[in-house]
């Protein structure tokens, strides 16, 4: 069913159904949700799968008469209304809230939820067990050999809508200090009939060709022709977790990657080696990959073989489809969910909502004893990845969507409370604690240094790889997969211990984004020899001396088993409630 007003059709053996069109966005979320309940009840289906988010109201209608009904969200809506430029600043955390408890109480009637990345479904699982990821991934079928690159266009190309926020400005301005001969081709329509007339102010868009909307003919042949594709999205809320279809296709088709240095992307592109991750904010950064990738044609062409190949193995609408059949063949063997169920007030009966009730109120507990903190995100240390971070940081939490990601529990040592590194030892003092288990690795000859990551690639992939879990969980691809490149922020400093011979035991990348530092990663083997206290020791003390940072951050106890919470207090850490400011 759609409501395009261009009448009923049927098309590859598909009944297309038309509610009518709706003139603008308040007739279509109103009078033409009760059109199209009125037409999906007229059909009798025997399972409806609503892709709108103003259609949940139409599901719920739905499940009063006894329907089955599975909401298809593509997107976190949530997140997006925070980012709407047409709502005002004041609105957007009004309507986003009120959005999001309607999506709980849908949740909880409806017989499934089909979400489009891991991030979402976390949103969803509380609330409705039969929450399955189907990823928008390429069809193979639409993707055969790749053209040979010396037959390619010194060409690169942007695929989907055109808008400022999806990085328009920063492409144009891109090409117009690219060194090299290479131009941009633009498939998609612009948003807004003025962001047109903008670009062809900018210096670089004699290097522009517009092509507006393709078909997937289209889109096959622009890119047998190019050499890379862009995707290089703001860092905003909805964008950091996403996975964008096109950076799919443009890996399907073997070209290489230009993507957003968002973390959930880095891993994808480090992981496989098919790309270059830059700050979308960042022109220069933007021309500079391309230019690149232009000057290196074998590594380019490399890249984009490694991109097809995953996609080969993982990145394919082929797998991910049996999910989605999988949900069918379940809900058409059973009868309707119950439309009863209090999403609310959780019933007695019910465990699974009794258990997350539970877990809201011991939170809510813990939350009055804690101390409270106030943490400054700075965007001038390294812009994209401050914002992105920050966005991170404080989205809704995936299991808890009532506080925010990095809210409660997170692991801080106040840095400010010690006058120097000896009064944080002595806090930490005791036997089998944090100074006893560090001095005991420094007696074995273990030291701690600054290093290039670069130079140990091999050790750091057999530390990563030295056991199948942490923490109860399996240790996810991108560290069982081998990363033969480490890009260097600016922000960060990377940290190893070094064994008596030189071998590197233990890693740690620490990252400065204001007034605090993070750990972003901190991995070592699991031998009891105390060098993973002596690692942290050593952090905390160089921060305490370097009086640069008011508090460490180890992500959070919440999550973490009793053996890592243990650990992070033996070394002085505590959960603290959090709240952030991002300064321009």
């Amino acid at each position: 069913m759609v409501a395009d007003g261009l009448g009923d059709e049927q098309r590859d053996g598909v009944q297309i159904v038309d509610a009518g069109a709706c003139a603008g966005r308040l007739q279509r979320m109103s009078a033409g949700v009760w059109r199209v309940y009125r037409a999906a009840l007229a059909l009798q289906g025997d399972v409806y799968q609503l892709h709108d988010p103003e259609l949940l109201p139409v599901g719920l209608l739905l499940k009063r008469e006894g329907k089955r009904v599975v909401f298809d969200a593509h997107e976190d809506v949530p997140l997006q209304l925070l980012c709407k430029p047409y709502l005002a600043r004041p609105l957007r955390r009004v309507f986003a809230s009120a959005y999001g408890w309607l999506q709980k109480v849908a949740a909880h009637r409806f017989d499934g939820i089909v979400t489009a990345t891991p991030s979402i479904a976390g949103r969803f699982a509380p609330h409705n067990s039969a929450t399955t990821c189907v990823c928008n991934y390429p069809l193979l079928a639409e993707f055969q050999a790749p053209t040979p690159w010396d037959e390619r266009n010194d060409t690169v190309c942007y695929l989907g809508d055109i808008t400022a926020i999806r990085g328009a400005h920063e492409m144009v301005r891109a090409m117009g200090r690219v060194r090299g001969a290479t131009r941009l081709n633009l498939a998609g329509c612009a948003a807004a009939p003025e962001l047109l007339g903008q670009l062809q102010r900018e210096p670089g868009w004699q290097r522009v060709n517009t092509l507006g909307q393709v078909d997937r003919k289209g889109v096959r042949r622009l890119l047998a022709q190019s050499r890379a594709g862009l995707v290089t999205l703001h860092p905003t809320a909805n964008y950091l977790d996403s996975l964008p279809i096109k950076m799919f296709e443009y890996m399907a088709a073997g070209i290489p990657v230009i993507a957003s240095n968002f973390p959930a992307w880095r891993a994808i592109i480090d992981t496989y080696q098919c790309g270059v991750c830059v700050d979308p904010l960042d022109p220069d950064a933007i021309a500079g990959a391309i230019d690149s990738l232009d000057a290196d044609p074998l590594a380019a062409q490399r890249m984009g073989t490694n991109g097809r190949t995953a996609v080969l193995t993982h990145f394919h609408w082929e797998r991910e489809f049996k999910s989605l059949l999988a949900l069918y063949a379940k809900l058409l063997d059973r009868e309707p969910a119950a439309a009863s169920v209090n999403a609310v007030a959780p019933q007695r009966g019910d465990t699974t909502k009794v258990a997350l009730w539970h877990k809201y109120r011991a939170l809510l507990s813990e939350l009055r004893r804690m101390p409270r903190v106030r943490l400054q995100f700075q965007t001038h240390l390294n812009p994209a990845e401050v914002r992105a971070t920050y966005l991170s940081f404080t989205k809704p939490h995936p299991r808890f969507p009532l506080v925010r990601h990095k809210a409660i529990g997170v692991a801080l040592v106040n840095l400010r409370q010690f006058d120097s590194p000896e009064r944080y030892l002595a806090e930490i003092g005791g036997k089998n604690r944090g100074a006893s288990l560090a001095q005991r690795a420094r007696k074995r000859g273990y030291t701690v240094a600054q290093i290039d990551r670069n130079a140990y690639v091999d050790e750091i992939h057999a530390i990563n790889t030295s056991l199948t879990e942490r923490q109860g969980r399996p240790m996810s691809a991108a560290y069982t997969s081998r990363t033969q490149h480490f890009d260097q922020l600016p922000n960060y400093r990377y940290y190893g211990v070094l064994a008596p011979g030189g071998k590197l035991v233990a890693y740690a990348n620490m990252g400065y984004y204001g007034d605090f530092a993070a750990l972003a990663q901190l991995m070592g083997y699991r031998n009891n020899d105390g060098a993973m206290h002596l690692l942290l020791v050593d952090l905390v003390s160089s921060l305490i001396t370097e009086k640069r940072a008011r508090f460490l951050m180890y992500d959070t106890f919440f999550g973490a088993s009793a053996g890592m919470q243990a650990f992070k207090r033996m070394l002085g850490f505590q959960p603290h409630y959090v709240s952030y400011e991002l300064l321009d």
